[in-house]
């Protein structure tokens, strides 16, 4: 079966269900008609469209860069990411607060120029200090007292949290207030923030204000007919989700036109391109532990065998249509953000194909003069576990307002050691961005300042949900599709 949820009307002429058992749908009466003429049957072809990869600013592959950013602290790139946003934030209090007026409070430029009583703004890092936060200290400690480590936790938030905003000169606490998210922010977040310095040395908040976000492009308004990005992640192929791979197949086969009606075929050819936003194979830990030393030898890991799944995978995708391959946590790639892309040695049968791109994480890219941005998901589940947030979608949005894509990296989020800049601040918004490996999927439409209309989306996991996302360039509407196997008795009308 496949299921169109929500969005009624994102593809017209698509039934909402489908039986796996033969065609998706019944011909119409008009290809009904062909057939019995002997016509002949109508030729589908895949739309094409413009692309670019603008994630250059991504890559890690400077290897003289590497030798550098290894002997610096990482206090580096927490400099570098308040300088470049410093001048946004002055231009968003002066907006918001009328700083730089007369009759206006002032703009402190150093956190130790501020004078008690006196109603001032001022810009810097956020600081959350936690009670519950997971201290590598803690854990050796309890190793050398043979104690049990700190049990690991979902959220590590609590009512106990404190904030504290500092620049290159010093720090100040922050008092919290009604109108002052102290639990939904995280550490590493820049902000401007409106208030006064108490006698007892803390800022009393009166209001806060986040990055501008940046220009955004014109959506192209001569677009002829409507182009869709299929986006997909948490394949976590393996031996714990066996269950993943017809789906998966259905997916394949319905992308490249071989699942379905001529109708249907017709809609699918709008796919110009997938993108695959990592944790392609499942997740190994101690791959062959319980095997003696001396039988290792003749094993094949079993990474290797859920790489080779994945590869003949994509094989058959991009026999068909473009293909970005994004880096997740589970994937054979670097741990740390900007994730790399994966080596092609590891796809022997489909890195021959020019359809094929790896890609890094995050990814920036444009398609039909639509510009998408995303992740594997790393930064919205690092901040849904250490802030107060609930809602994926929020999160997602937050980071957009933000205007980081991961702002808890490197305090609680591994990151590469960048010193010259910070490439992970969003200078410019895009239409979509998108988070993969999400639990569920959903999506919102973001607006700012100036009126620039950002879709969010948070893709939801294939192997739990059998759910992938297509989105049109044209509208950005997205609209889920789920695949799976049943006698159709469970399908609901969309």
């Amino acid at each position: 079966k496949i299921k169109y949820q929500g969005q009624k009307g994102a593809m017209a002429g698509i039934p909402a269900t489908a039986d796996a058992m033969g065609l998706l749908s019944s011909p119409d009466e008009a290809l009904l008609a062909k057939i019995e003429t002997g016509a002949t049957h109508p030729k589908v072809e895949r739309s094409e469209a413009a692309y670019a990869n603008n994630s250059s600013r991504f890559s890690t592959a400077d290897t003289a860069m590497k030798a550098d950013a290894f002997r610096t602290q990482f206090a580096q790139i927490y400099y570098m990411r308040l300088t470049q946003m410093t001048k946004s934030l002055r231009a968003a209090a002066a907006s918001r607060w009328g700083c730089g007026t007369a009759g206006n409070p002032r703009q402190i430029d150093r956190l130790l120029e501020v004078t008690p009583g006196e109603r001032c703004a001022i810009i810097g890092t956020v600081y959350k200090e936690m009670s519950l936060k997971p201290n590598i200290l803690d854990e050796h400690h309890a190793r050398e007292k043979y104690e049990a480590p700190p049990p690991s936790r979902s959220k590590y938030h609590s009512p106990d949290d404190t904030l504290v905003l500092e620049d290159q000169s010093g720090r100040v606490a922050l008092m919290p207030s009604e109108k002052f998210p102290a639990g939904e922010l995280v550490t590493g977040v820049v902000m401007a923030v409106l208030g006064h310095e108490t006698v007892s040395g803390e800022f009393e908040v009166e209001d806060v204000c986040f990055h501008m976000p940046g220009p955004q492009p014109q959506l192209p308004a001569d677009a002829p007919d409507d182009v869709y990005v299929a986006l997909i992640s948490g394949l976590c192929i393996g031996e714990s989700t066996g269950d993943t791979m017809l789906p998966l197949q259905m997916f394949i086969d319905y992308v490249s036109g071989e699942l379905g009606s001529v109708g249907e075929q017709v809609h699918a050819a709008k796919i110009a391109r997938v993108v695959i936003a990592g944790n392609v194979i499942e997740l190994v830990e101690r791959d062959a532990e319980d095997v003696a030393a001396y039988k290792q030898r003749g094993l094949e890991a079993k990474t290797v065998g859920h790489m080779r799944e994945l590869d003949d995978a994509l094989a058959q995708l991009t026999s068909a249509v473009p293909v970005d391959l994004m880096s997740g946590v589970n994937d054979p790639s670097n741990l740390t953000v900007p994730q790399q892309p994966m080596h092609r040695c590891m796809f022997p049968r489909s890195a021959s194909s020019t359809l094929l791109c790896g890609v890094t994480n995050p990814y920036d890219f444009s398609v039909h003069g639509t510009t998408f941005l995303g992740t594997s998901g790393q930064g919205v589940d690092d901040i849904y576990k250490f802030s107060s947030a609930e809602d994926r979608t929020k999160i997602l949005a937050s980071t957009l307002e933000w205007g980081h894509l991961f702002p808890t990296a490197p305090d609680t989020l591994p990151c590469f050691p960048f010193f010259k800049q910070d490439p992970f601040v969003i200078d410019n918004t895009p239409h979509v961005f998108f988070a993969g490996n999400q639990p569920s999927y959903s999506s919102e439409i973001v607006v700012g300042p100036t009126g620039q209309q950002t879709r969010v989306i948070c893709v939801p996991t294939f192997a739990t949900t059998k759910t992938a996302v297509m989105v049109n360039t044209r509208t950005l509407v997205p609209y889920p599709i789920s695949f799976g196997v049943s006698d159709g008795s469970d399908m609901e009308e969309a």
